[in-house]
């Protein structure tokens, strides 16, 4: 998810540099876009395997090519991840007040760097939570919520009204983190697409480290410089 965060900022720089020119790289978005629709049948195998190395992803991609072969229908429905409107619908009919995590999931954002061997009850991010919920026949199975189903699973009703606040102290957070940045309102811009897919802890995480990673190459290039 880094990677695809990073690619998107470089995206909309060279979109912002080129304009129209940019359309030329259509064609290999196509194919790119349809191995992020077939995404949803490679993370769990990624989650338990840990990195892969390029013969596996090779060969798991294959075998994924057999089971959902190519098609526009298909094509359409997993760049829009429709899926994730299924997802919503189960949340907001099974979560009621006794059941709903009340800011469990939101809480791993700050607990997130304590190893799971030393916290085995640590909180899971809403998409595990969403997987072990609606498809506990498939392991290790993550389902996108979007941040309107993550805050339904956490506060019912009364995430109508936590959503906006959740939404606005995650504002000035990342306005106070990246204001130095030259790239800032790209940065931001990206950051707020993200949200209302990832879990809302992976995106503060997320946040932090692409901090750190352009204020390192921001170091090395003063250093150079020198």
């Amino acid at each position: 998810m880094t990677c695809l965060f990073l690619i998107s900022a470089i995206l909309i720089i060279l979109l912002q540099r080129y304009k129209w020119k940019l359309l030329l790289f259509a064609v290999p978005i196509v194919p790119f876009g349809y191995v992020m629709s077939i995404y949803r049948h490679i993370r769990g195998e990624l989650y338990t395997e840990g990195m892969p190395s390029i013969e596996y992803i090779v060969d798991l991609i294959g075998k994924v090519l057999e089971k959902d072969p190519p098609s526009i229908e298909g094509f359409l429905l997993g760049i829009s991840e429709s899926v994730n409107f299924n997802v919503i619908y189960e949340i907001f009919h099974s979560i009621d007040f006794n059941s709903a995590l009340w800011g469990e999931t939101f809480s791993k954002a700050f607990v997130f760097f304590i190893p799971r061997s030393l916290w085995s009850d640590k909180p899971l991010s809403i998409t595990q939570l969403a997987g072990e919920w609606f498809a506990p026949q498939s392991e290790h199975l993550s389902l996108v919520t979007t941040l309107i189903g993550e805050a339904h699973a956490n506060f019912h009703i009364l995430g109508i009204l936590f959503l906006p606040i959740i939404l606005y102290m995650t504002d000035i957070l990342f306005k106070n983190l990246f204001y130095e940045s030259k790239f800032s309102h790209i940065l931001l811009f990206t950051l707020g697409l993200l949200m209302f897919r990832m879990p809302y802890s992976d995106i503060v995480v997320l946040s932090m480290f692409v901090l750190s990673f352009y204020k390192l190459i921001i170091l090395v290039k003063r250093k150079t410089l020198q």
